[in-house]
C-alpha cells in the first residue's frame, strides 16, 4: 500500500488542506491518504487555539465521505509532543510505503526537527512547493540547504525531478498543488471577527466551529 502521511495542526482544517490532500494522492497514486493532527506542536510556542479534541473532530468532519482520505488519532492518543519520526516509526509495515507530506517552508526547517536525520529512512518526501517550477533560482536555495544542513543524507537527481536520500532508497520529490490563498490563521482572525468563513472551511467544519465557540 502507498500510503500519504499528512501531519499538522489543522487549527481548524480547511479546504486548502482537504484539496492539497487529494492531488498529492493523484500525483503519487496513493492509496490512501492519512492526516493526522498533532496533539502539542513542539514548533509552535503557543500551542494549538482549539483543542486536541476539537481538532481532531473537525478533521474527521472533513474527511468524511471522501474515499482515499482518512483521519487518525495516532498523536492525539499518544499524548504529549507530538514527534514525526516517532509517527513514522510506529506506522513501519512491509506492506506499506510510507510518503510524508509537508510544506516546503517546513522541509526548509527540518533539521531541527527531532532525530531529523533518521526521517530519511523511513519515508519518501513529498515537499509542497510554491510556485518555483521552472524557477531555478529557488530549485538552487533548496539544494544549498540540503548540501549545507543535510549532508550525506540526500543527493539531487536533476534529471529524475526529485533528491535521493542516501539511505533505505528513499526519495525525496517536489510537487506543486493548486495554490489556495487559505490559511488557518486567516481563519481563527476571521471567525474572531465575527466574520463568514463559508467556502475557506468544509461546511460541517464551520457549523462545529459556531457550536463550540472556538476562535473567539
Amino acid at each position: 500500500m502507498r500510503l500519504g502521511i499528512y501531519g499538522g495542526t489543522f487549527d481548524p482544517i480547511h479546504i486548502g488542506h482537504l484539496r492539497m490532500a487529494v492531488e498529492v494522492q493523484e500525483k503519487f497514486s496513493l492509496d490512501k491518504v492519512v492526516l493526522i493532527p498533532c496533539n502539542t506542536p513542539p514548533h509552535k510556542e503557543n500551542g494549538a487555539a482549539a483543542s486536541a479534541r476539537d481538532r481532531l473532530a473537525m478533521v474527521r468532519m472533513a474527511v468524511e465521505g471522501r474515499a482515499g482520505l482518512e483521519a487518525s488519532d495516532m498523536e492525539i492518543s499518544q499524548g504529549g509532543p507530538s514527534y514525526t519520526v516517532a509517527t513514522l516509526e510506529a506506522l513501519q509495515s512491509p506492506d506499506k510505503e510510507l510518503f510524508f507530506i509537508l510544506g516546503l517552508d517546513a522541509f526548509l526547517e527540518i533539521h531541527t526537527w527531532k532525530e531529523y536525520e533518521r526521517l530519511f529512512s523511513l519515508a519518501h518526501f513529498i515537499v509542497l512547493a510554491r510556485p518555483w517550477q521552472g524557477d531555478r533560482a529557488e530549485m538552487f536555495h533548496v539544494e544549498q540547504y540540503i548540501r549545507e544542513n543535510l549532508p550525506g543524507l540526500a543527493v539531487p537527481e536533476p534529471d529524475q525531478g526529485y533528491f535521493r536520500a542516501l539511505h533505505e532508497n528513499k526519495r525525496i520529490y517536489f510537487a506543486q498543488t493548486t495554490a489556495l490563498d487559505i490559511s488557518a490563521t486567516h481563519i481563527r482572525k476571521t471567525v474572531n471577527q465575527g466574520k463568514s468563513i463559508a467556502f475557506l472551511a468544509p461546511e460541517s467544519v464551520e457549523k462545529y466551529i459556531k457550536r463550540q465557540g472556538l476562535y473567539l
